[in-house]
Parts: structure tokens; C-alpha cells; sequence
């Protein structure tokens, strides 16, 4: 299982447009878009389990799903949703 910590300086420097939704009855979710240099690979695989930490308490444990390539002129980035 991967570890994800969102108040880390390294995701916050990497991670563009990062979202946490919480419903009320519900499960949790993290949202983000992951830059990537040319032709690189996602670093999650579709439904690896990750869990998400802020500043050292755990938001969420579940797999990451609707992992998105995307191809924007010469920039390329990967659009990432954990859930639990």
C-alpha cells in the first residue's frame, strides 16, 4: 500500500487542482491532476490501494480509480481520484 500525504511540500509542489470531498452518509474522496514529464507512466495503477494522510492523521484508505491521461499541447498529466 502506497502512503499519499497531502500536506507533504512534495505533493503540494507536484499535484495541480487537488480537491477532498467528504459526503455526509458517505465515503471520502481526493482529487488531483499529477504532471508528468513526456510518455511517463501513471505513478498509481487502477485500483491500488493508497492511504491518504493530512499532516500525520489518515483521511482515507481506498483504491485510486478513474485514472485519466491527459494531452494538453506539450504538457501531459495524469487526473487521479482516491475514494474510500
Amino acid at each position: 500500500m502506497k502512503t499519499l500525504d497531502v500536506s507533504s511540500s512534495d505533493f503540494l509542489d507536484m499535484a495541480e487542482s487537488p480537491s477532498y470531498n467528504r459526503l455526509s452518509f458517505g465515503g471520502a474522496s481526493v482529487s488531483f491532476r499529477a504532471p508528468v514529464s513526456r510518455f511517463a507512466s501513471c505513478p498509481f495503477e487502477e485500483g491500488e490501494i493508497v492511504k491518504v494522510v493530512w499532516r500525520g492523521k489518515t483521511l482515507l484508505i481506498g483504491p485510486a480509480i478513474d485514472l485519466e491521461h491527459s494531452l494538453e499541447g506539450t504538457s501531459e498529466s495524469w487526473d487521479i481520484r482516491i475514494c474510500d
